[in-house]
């Protein structure tokens, strides 16, 4: 038993360092994202200012209004600006501690998945092996074969640094699917095809840090989805658990999120993947986690499809709002509302047609371009409510999408660049391999 307990003791300790170095990350990964949104707040009102004091120069005898709103502005730009300071000194901070302890910060970032997934890997194999030094402890003087046993158990441990493959019964891994799918009405050959299917998933455990049983579960979702070749589910099942590990979702998160995607726009298996490039692409260059931008994609999807964007679209959409301190399932359903109204726009109230018009809008016009180019047509419609004076915009956005929705879009607006530079994002160089050369040029031009 010393053996069994020193073996507990050292993956233990193992569970504590991967937990500390995870709750390091995670603590990192948010001071990152608060100090950057502390910057953005603090330089918007630096714009207002200065746009205030524009004003009180060319203004002969400025108002005791416009003075007031000048002194609030800059009173709110020194608060944020100190706000900023004090979080970037934070970080700053922070990130010393690292390199002094030898960590790389940007190392575990990247790798901060498969620490989750290690992590959990040993807890399972502590767990079980824990259970199994009890169970040895409690009936060896009843049972003198269980010491074989136990060392039976302790050779399937994982050892430092060796990923847990957990044993796990075929049968009972593929209940769920065989629940909902087989491959043939002949039994002899619908085995077949489920010992294949099982064999399949256990050979990507193998070079997938997700368990048998994971995997089976992400497999599940993909024949829910009427997939019934074998190949093509064990292709969905590899395409959406790389996806898991990346996006730092469970199989259940990942499989019920892909699925209703995968639903939604009616694709093909091969663009799983693509979408978790776009996704995943956006995530890695913007404060946006991609589990966030996946979560609000599942929300926002179906009115997107309705509308016309394609996933790449609506996925820089909602990583531009998102990148703005909105919150996801605000953001999707704040989209939803404005995708919906501006698609029939023809049948809304008489106050938002007459707000159309009032802007410039024809609401004939706007349908048919919705109908011919539905991204080009979202982009024309916020640079006209961008060219709109801010103070008449405030009213404007309010008798058209409502309270709360025109804070929102009044936000993005004030901030173009970002949905611009996210726009830049998935187009190049990720993309460069959907455009041919002729597009790339009429782009870069």
């Amino acid at each position: 038993m010393t053996g069994s307990n020193a073996q507990l003791s050292r993956l233990g300790g193992t569970i504590r360092q991967l937990d500390a170095s995870m709750k390091s990350v995670s603590k990192f990964k948010e001071l990152s994202r608060n100090t950057l949104v502390a910057k953005r707040s603090w330089k918007g009102l630096e714009v207002q200012v200065t746009a205030l004091a524009k004003q009180m120069k060319t203004t002969a005898k400025p108002s005791k209004d416009l003075k007031a709103q000048f002194d609030k502005a800059k009173e709110s730009a020194i608060k944020a600006k100190t706000a900023y300071l004090q979080k970037r000194d934070t970080l700053h901070v922070l990130s010393e501690e690292f390199k002094k302890s030898g960590k790389n910060i940007q190392s575990l970032i990247r790798d901060q998945d498969k620490l989750g997934a290690s992590a959990n890997r040993l807890r399972s194999q502590y767990s079980k092996l824990n259970f199994a030094t009890k169970a040895y402890q409690s009936f060896s003087a009843k049972r003198t074969h269980f010491k074989s046993q136990l060392l039976e158990t302790g050779a399937l441990a994982l050892t430092l640094g060796t990923p847990f493959k957990a044993a796990i019964d075929h049968e009972s891994v593929m209940a769920n699917i065989r629940a909902v799918m087989k491959f043939s009405d002949k039994k002899e050959d619908n085995d077949k095809g489920f010992m294949e299917l099982g064999q399949g998933i256990k050979e990507l455990s193998r070079t997938i840090p997700l368990s048998a049983a994971e995997l089976a579960q992400i497999t599940t979702s993909g024949a829910r989805l009427d997939i019934k070749e074998k190949e093509k589910l064990l292709e969905f099942t590899e395409i959406v658990s790389k996806m898991a590990i990346n996006f730092g979702m469970t199989a259940e998160e990942i499989g019920s999120a892909a699925s209703k995607l995968y639903k939604i726009f009616g694709t093909k298996i091969e663009d799983l993947k693509e979408w978790g490039d776009t996704i995943n692409h956006l995530s890695s260059n913007t404060t946006v986690e991609a589990k966030d931008l996946m979560a609000a994609m599942t929300i926002a999807g179906g009115a997107a499809k309705q509308f016309g964007l394609n996933v790449d679209q609506i996925a820089g959409l909602l990583n531009a709002f998102i990148s703005l301190g909105k919150q996801p399932k605000k953001a999707a359903e704040m989209i939803n509302g404005v995708l919906v109204k501006l698609q029939t726009a023809s049948e809304q109230e008489d106050e938002f047609r007459e707000t159309l018009e009032e802007i410039g809008i024809d609401i004939e016009e706007l349908e048919e371009n919705i109908k011919k180019n539905p991204h080009k047509a979202l982009l024309d419609f916020f640079e006209i409510l961008k060219k709109i004076d801010k103070h008449d915009r405030a009213g404007i956005l309010l008798k058209l999408f409502g309270q709360g929705a025109e804070d929102d879009i009044a936000l993005l607006l004030e901030n173009s660049e970002v949905y611009g530079k996210v726009l830049d994002l998935y187009q190049f160089p990720l993309h460069n391999k959907r455009i041919d050369n002729n597009k790339k040029k009429a782009i870069l031009k």
